[in-house]
């Protein structure tokens, strides 16, 4: 997804909608589904595990990690979505099926790691983490 700023919109009419039903855990009442972003459609925000789990929507974790194939992974996802949720169902018109405020999601790029060699050792990268 591009950096930016769109609007969200909840939905039903998802797979993950069906699932969230039958997930005990997560019981949740809408899908948020984010609008006109350029090159996707149905950009839904849904828990993963790691990158390979989505197609370009948006990965709700509470930590980032790197597995032993030095792929990203993303902590605790389906917390961040209850908490996500727990914020937006006060603005969350359930007879309407609409937010009785705008909602928007912004979306930035921050450096995670940066790998580097040295003269000394050009074969030997080294890596440095940006964990905050």
């Amino acid at each position: 997804m591009s950096i930016g700023r769109y609007q969200v919109r909840q939905t039903r009419n998802s797979k993950f909608y069906e699932q969230y039903q039958k997930d005990l855990s997560l019981k949740l009442k809408y899908v948020l589904t984010l609008e006109d972003v350029l090159g996707f459609s149905l950009i839904r925000v849904h828990p993963v595990a790691k990158i390979g789990d989505t197609r370009g929507c948006p990965l709700p974790g509470l930590a980032t990690d790197m597995d032993t194939n030095s792929n990203f992974t993303v902590a605790r996802s389906r917390e961040a979505l209850k908490r996500i949720h727990r914020h937006l169902d006060a603005f969350f018109d359930e007879k309407g099926m609409d937010f009785r405020v705008q909602v928007w999601w912004e979306v930035g790029r921050m450096l995670l790691i940066q790998f580097t060699t040295n003269d000394t050792t050009p074969d030997e990268p080294t890596f440095r983490s940006y964990k905050g």
